[in-house]
């Protein structure tokens, strides 16, 4: 019976030495020294079939000492070399050819074997890291979930920084962006008007607009803080208020001091009086309105 099984499985297991567990690099060994007592036994020359033997024995001899967890497969093979040497003292070369084959398919008993472990390994191994992906969705599947469950926090688009209105973004508070732009025009409005008014302090009309511009300028600083939280609204207002009550009282002592000075006629002085409490009751409606 030729060899061709076992000559093939020696060029499969030497093509992946880096890939087997240890007790395939040693059936490796083993295989190749089957086939060469095989084809010793063939050439049916006793005295080399005797040496390649006496040879073999030797190297057992050697991984018995330095492998003594291969004490019972090198038993194995001293007990099919003996019968082999016996066959082989009376001319049955056939006859050693048998212990041969047995030994052949004892080798192939225990390749077979090996290929079942490694499968189990492998398998195994393959089903942990199915359960390991399986885990780390899940871990994920859980995080999108915490993350649809967690509320949305909403950008706070009203922000008053040292006292004055912070600009909000256009794009995502569109609202408030309006919001701050009037205010801005009303402060530039209040700037351009008290301007007027400082150069011209005799000059009723610039008087009154500079005090209706900062009514405006508080009145939309006091709304937009008071979306910002913290109360801002009616403390803007109050202090606006107190400030237009302070402006229009200085023109009112100005213009009265001039009537001291004979630089006024009575119906100026009653323009300044009604000029007054004009103001003071646009003041006091414009309070009434924000603390509604």
């Amino acid at each position: 019976m030729k060899f061709f099984t076992l000559a093939a499985l020696v060029g499969l297991i030497s093509g992946n030495t880096f890939e087997i567990k240890k007790d395939q690099i040693f059936l490796r060994d083993e295989m190749k020294s089957l086939l060469n007592l095989v084809q010793t036994v063939e050439s049916e020359d006793a005295d080399s079939v005797l040496d390649a033997i006496e040879a073999r024995k030797e190297k057992l001899k050697v991984i018995m000492t330095d492998k003594p967890e291969r004490n019972e497969a090198i038993a194995n093979e001293f007990r099919n070399l003996l019968a082999v040497v016996e066959n082989v003292e009376t001319n049955d070369y056939e006859g050693a050819m048998v212990e041969l084959r047995a030994r052949k398919d004892e080798l192939l008993d225990i390749h077979h074997e090996l290929l079942d472990q490694i499968t189990v390994l492998g398998e195994e191994e393959e089903g942990k890291k199915e359960e390991n992906k399986e885990e780390e969705n899940k871990e994920e599947e859980n995080k999108e979930e915490e993350k649809k469950e967690e509320p949305k926090k909403e950008e706070n688009c009203y922000k008053v920084k040292d006292g004055e209105p912070v600009e909000p973004s256009a794009d995502k508070c569109a609202d408030a962006k309006k919001e701050f732009d009037a205010y801005t025009t009303a402060k530039g409005e209040y700037d351009t008007a008290k301007t007027a008014s400082d150069a011209a302090k005799d000059d009723k009309d610039k008087a009154k607009a500079t005090t209706d511009a900062k009514a405006k300028m508080d009145k939309l600083k006091a709304e937009f803080a008071g979306k910002a939280g913290g109360g801002g609204g009616s403390t803007g207002l109050i202090v606006g208020g107190v400030v237009g009550v302070l402006v229009v009282g200085g023109l009112v002592y100005y213009f009265a001091c001039r009537k001291d000075e004979g630089n006024t006629t009575e119906g100026g002085d009653k323009e300044i009086k009604t000029l007054y409490k004009a103001q003071m009751k646009a003041k006091k409606v414009n309070i009434k309105e924000e603390l509604v």
